[in-house]
C-alpha cells in the first residue's frame, strides 16, 4: 500500500468499523435491490461512489478526496501489476 495512503488510513486506526456494519449491510442491500430490479450495475456502482463523494463534502471533509483517491488508484493499479505478475509465475 501506497504510504500517504497507509497513513491516511492510519489517521482512523481508532475507529470500532464493526458499528458501522449495520448501515453498511442497509446500503448494501439497497444498491442489490435496485440490480434485482434490472438496474446496470456498473450505474449502481457510479451512483454509491456519488453519494460517496456527497457524503465527505456534507462533513466538510471533501477536500481530502482528490490526494486519497490518487493514492488509492496508485494503490489499485500496482496490486493489479502485483496479481498479473504472480499469475504469469
Amino acid at each position: 500500500m501506497q504510504s500517504g495512503l497507509r497513513d491516511f488510513l492510519a489517521e482512523f486506526h481508532h475507529v470500532d468499523y464493526t458499528e458501522f456494519t449495520e448501515v453498511a449491510d442497509l446500503l448494501s442491500m439497497g444498491y442489490e435491490r435496485l440490480v434485482r430490479k434490472g438496474m446496470d450495475g456498473q450505474l449502481v456502482a457510479h451512483a454509491m461512489l456519488g453519494a460517496t463523494l456527497n457524503l465527505y463534502d456534507l462533513f466538510n471533509v471533501g477536500t481530502e478526496l482528490p490526494r486519497f483517491f490518487r493514492e488509492l488508484a496508485d494503490y489499485i493499479e500496482n496490486e493489479a501489476a502485483l496479481s498479473s505478475f504472480q499469475g504469469e509465475a
